[in-house]
């Protein structure tokens, strides 16, 4: 398409020489037998080299280069992030923007505290936390990793909050089954029982309540698990809505997943404002083509929601 953005996962090869900002002659192979790397215009080619045949592709423009070329063959030493479809849907779930204070909760790797860097564009403020300074040494580590800068904060009332706290994940796991030392396992039982997951939601209640205290008024909290359970999920947020000045935020990625459930304290109305996402759903909906993907699962199962504090 004339215009359009190619991105890097479609260009199979590229002149060494290629540094960013540089024009190109843009060539599409008819006859694929392009691989990775290509050759420069006038270097004397080697036997692994492969020479595009410009009377048998089709010319589509004159291009700039966005970035040189070995990082768009990921060459850069630094490699690069590979972030799970939950913790970019979070993110993106948030709408961080330029010069915003971020509170991430419970941060650690660190992933979603990075990539909301990325989306405020390197202009404002991030504050990741956990529990256990080896978890905050991790996160320190990736944002070093991804060129972020990491010192102490100090900083006032957050415009912005995400809170992933320790759940079940059963959105994750095959079985009932568990490590017997979960940090959040009340009975320390090999075995999820119905009181270890009530006294799991109670636990993720006292992190709700201080993100809720901690959150400036008119700011935005995404609460998100990878967990199935009722309780963890729609259960708490029942329990947000009677509890705080807080109200559902009807979001545009609403399209995506199914609704949330509705329970005691949760209405239609509400629940449909909510991101449930269930192995296999989106085969289910039929909103990707399935030829190829009858049983795929494409995400974990797991669920989040967007709330405002108005007071």
């Amino acid at each position: 398409m004339q215009g359009a953005q190619i991105f890097a996962p479609g260009i199979a090869a590229a002149p060494y020489s290629m540094n960013q900002g540089d024009l190109l002659a843009v060539y599409a192979d008819t006859t694929d037998a392009v691989q990775r790397g290509g050759v420069t215009a006038g270097k004397q080619p080697k036997a692994t080299d492969v020479v595009i045949d410009t009377s048998k592709s089709v010319f589509l423009g004159i291009g700039r280069a966005c970035m040189n070329r070995n990082g768009m063959f990921g060459k850069d030493p630094r490699g690069i992030g590979i972030e799970s479809f939950p913790a970019a849907f979070t993110s993106l779930l948030l709408e961080p923007k330029s010069g915003e204070r971020v509170l991430d909760m419970c941060a650690a790797p660190g992933g979603k505290s990075t990539h909301i860097a990325q989306l405020m564009k390197d202009r404002g403020e991030v504050v990741s936390c956990d529990r256990s300074s080896s978890k905050v040494e991790k996160i320190q580590q990736l944002a070093t990793r991804y060129s972020k800068s990491a010192s102490s904060p100090n900083m006032p009332e957050p415009d912005k909050v995400l809170l992933d706290p320790p759940c079940s994940a059963l959105g994750l796991r095959p079985s009932l089954r568990v490590a017997s030392n979960s940090a959040w396992s009340a009975s320390r039982s090999s075995r999820l029982q119905a009181d270890s997951l009530h006294q799991l939601q109670l636990y993720q209640r006292q992190m709700i309540r201080q993100a809720v205290m901690a959150l400036k008024p008119g700011g935005r909290l995404v609460y998100s698990t990878c967990t199935l359970n009722p309780q963890e999920n729609e259960g708490n947020v029942a329990w947000m809505l009677r509890n705080f000045d807080v109200q559902l935020v009807e979001h545009p990625l609403a399209s995506l997943g199914l609704h949330g459930m509705s329970c005691p304290g949760l209405e239609d109305d509400d629940a449909r404002k909510l991101f449930r996402f269930v192995p296999g759903t989106l085969l289910q909906l039929q909103r990707i083509d399935t030829n190829e993907l009858e049983d795929v699962d494409l995400f974990p199962g797991f669920f989040a929601a967007c709330l405002q504090k108005l007071q």
